[in-house]
């Protein structure tokens, strides 16, 4: 995946900086409309790279400049979701943006909107109710709705006519992005894009998404320290996606083309 989920606080760059500032991206070859973070005057890396990190988006990177600005002690990169996220789609040439779309559709053939509990299908199929309307209407196909343990079965033609939709959508490398980690973490393709297009909120994806967990910790309770700390990440996770989605939604594809590959030193 383009967004780790491996701790990464550990040994991390100590945090010695004072300022933290947002600048255009000035080089030799005058890139336009792309912008950097800087700790004191000095350009941030992308992590896992020696690249500058850069933005198409200035709010953007006023968002990443806080994630640094907050930091202390350590480089905490659990706590940089933001960075993290434009990290992963700067090593994302426009190319492999393919290779992402197949990753979705493994999703999308078994997607956890399908799936019903018993115990609490009404409140499910109430909650998806405007996803599944949405989803059906804008792609022109029939979701499946099962009820316990089955299999989805998914017609060829389907998938093929989704994944030329999402061909379709032209999405730069922030988007691709975005939808795969969301979907990795909702084992869902339908409830991120219903989400990035304002079907509904992020409370209301996250509600969705956890029904039966949060069913199941209501009668059989909580264990501290695992459903808590993963539903906090799952949050944290989310939110940063929807952000980028929603900052880089007009950034056409072939602005991405142009991104710098500075090396700082």
């Amino acid at each position: 995946m383009d967004v780790s989920l491996k701790s990464k606080h550990t040994g991390g760059t100590k945090v010695f900086w004072k300022n933290v500032d947002v600048q255009p991206y000035l080089t030799d070859k005058g890139y336009q409309g792309w912008y950097t973070v800087t700790v004191d005057g000095r350009k941030i890396k992308a992590f896992e790279s020696k690249s500058v990190l850069s933005f198409p988006s200035e709010s953007y990177a006023v968002a990443v400049a806080k994630e640094w600005s907050e930091q202390t002690n350590v480089l905490n990169k659990l706590n940089m979701p933001l960075t993290d996220l434009a990290s992963g789609a700067q090593h994302v040439a426009p190319q492999a943006i393919g290779s992402r779309i197949d990753y979705l559709m493994a999703f999308f053939n078994n997607d956890n909107c399908y799936f019903r509990s018993e115990a609490i299908q009404e409140s499910q199929d109430k909650n998806l109710a405007p996803v599944f309307d949405w989803f059906q209407r804008s792609f022109d196909v029939e979701l499946p709705r099962i009820v316990g343990i089955g299999h989805p079965n998914i017609p060829t033609p389907m998938t093929n006519k989704i994944r030329d939709a999402l061909y379709a959508m032209e999405m730069n490398p922030y988007q691709i992005v975005a939808l795969c980690v969301v979907a990795q973490f909702t084992s869902s393709l339908i409830l991120p894009l219903a989400m990035f297009n304002r079907i509904i909120d992020v409370e209301t994806a996250l509600k969705i998404n956890r029904a039966e967990e949060n069913h199941n910790i209501s009668t059989q309770g909580e264990i501290k320290g695992y459903h808590d700390i993963r539903e906090a990440d799952l949050v944290v996770k989310i939110c940063a996606s929807a952000v980028a989605w929603r900052s880089f939604h007009d950034v056409p594809l072939a602005k991405c083309c142009e991104i710098p590959r500075e090396v700082e030193e």
